[in-house]
């Protein structure tokens, strides 16, 4: 089965799925992902550990799957996964800080990611954030033969002349409409590409996913139709709610909360209240950052728990309150998420956005030792009366 791996900070679920929904034109996909292992959206119920994976990966051999799109964190990197399991491809969605408290600084995190690319076949592909200036550390370490395809947005800088470049992008609280920049693939798709996913960010995500699947083969109209079909991932960018505007998304890094803002902003008129915490165990500059990216862009805080694991949450939400002083937004604290939640829908008028960040799909919460039942969807939706 040809084999592709994506890496990077934000976006790797959904590019990975998405990725996954065009292969299908060539048959029956194994795809995992952060929330688990799939076939062709069919889920595979197998733990998320080494024997889960070994035991998904057999069923998708039995079962005739044609290809597999794994996504592929910078922990596995590190632990040398791309040494023990072939890709025939890599894509690079961006670098973001993130994971210093695992690995120590931002050029060992980028290093992790860089295996992906350093154990690429001669004949393999890579797909490259042309506007991420991480990716000319890349370009330099993947193996001269091969292919090289970039992606980015036609306004900003590029490393190297895009092969699909993204000239215009449109979100609605359905999906996201994408211009496309001429070029041998965006003339065959008719210049543009949509998604069912919410949010400039998004864009990026579908366009390169668009030029891996056409590296692997995937007629590219076929691909785009299958990537504008694809269902969203649950937790990104997941809207749950219209009037006010109510948002479900996984964003726990600075990068990813400012762009997600940027979609809110864009979606609704009125006052934004962004509902975020920090989890355990992340170094403390990380907590300052989600802080302050938070408190700079919102008009409202309410930082609270996310899965504050073995620290103190009521420690945790006066970090991030501490880090928060002198940003704009007006901030508070709320140690219980489910009252933090429920606060900010009550408190909003129908023009209004609420942005529930940091947890997405998730449907437990850690602390103290404990997993517990806690899902964002279930709260917002009682909150609103739903």
């Amino acid at each position: 089965m040809p084999s592709v791996g994506v890496t990077g900070t934000n976006g790797k679920t959904t590019t990975t799925s998405l990725l996954g929904s065009a292969l299908q034109a060539l048959g029956p996909v194994f795809v995992e992902t952060t929330l688990g292992y799939a076939i062709d959206d069919v889920v595979i119920d197998e733990p998320k550990t080494y024997a889960g994976f070994r035991r998904a990966v057999e069923h998708a051999r039995r079962v005739g799957a044609k290809a597999t799109v794994l996504e592929v964190t910078s922990h596995a990197l590190a632990q040398g996964f791309a040494g023990n399991w072939q890709f025939g491809g890599g894509v690079f969605t961006n670098l973001a800080v993130d994971h210093l408290a695992t690995h120590g600084s931002l050029e060992a995190y980028l290093a992790a990611k860089a295996q992906l690319f350093l154990k690429l076949p001669a004949d393999g592909f890579a797909v490259l954030n042309g506007s991420d200036p991480a990716s000319k550390l890349l370009d330099e370490i993947i193996p001269s033969t091969v292919l090289r395809l970039w992606f980015g947005h036609a306004t900003q800088p590029a490393i190297a002349p895009l092969d699909l470049a993204i000239e215009r992008v449109d979100a609605s609280t359905t999906g996201t409409s994408i211009g496309l920049a001429r070029s041998t693939i965006a003339d065959a798709v008719d210049g543009a590409l949509r998604t069912r996913y919410v949010g400039a960010p998004f864009a990026f995500n579908a366009v390169a996913a668009l030029l891996a699947a056409t590296a692997c083969g995937v007629d590219a109209a076929s691909a785009a139709e299958r990537i504008s079909n694809a269902a969203p991932v649950a937790g990104r960018f997941e809207v749950v709610n219209s009037q006010p505007l109510v948002v479900i998304d996984y964003a726990h890094s600075a990068a990813a909360i400012t762009a997600t803002v940027d979609t809110a902003r864009s979606l609704c008129q009125g006052r934004l209240t962004i509902v975020t915490g920090a989890g355990g165990g992340i170094d403390r500059e990380q907590k300052h950052r989600i802080a302050r990216a938070s408190a700079a862009y919102a008009d409202r805080v309410v930082f609270t728990s996310d899965n504050p694991r073995d620290e103190a949450p009521d420690s945790i939400v006066a970090t991030l309150l501490a880090a928060s002083r002198g940003c704009p937004a007006e901030c508070s604290g709320i140690v219980d998420r489910a009252r933090a939640i429920q606060t900010a829908i009550a408190d909003a008028g129908p023009d209004d956005g609420i942005l529930l960040l940091g947890k997405g799909h998730e449907q437990t919460q850690t602390a103290r030792g404990r997993t517990v039942p806690f899902s964002d969807h279930d709260l917002a939706r009682a909150s609103l009366g739903a």
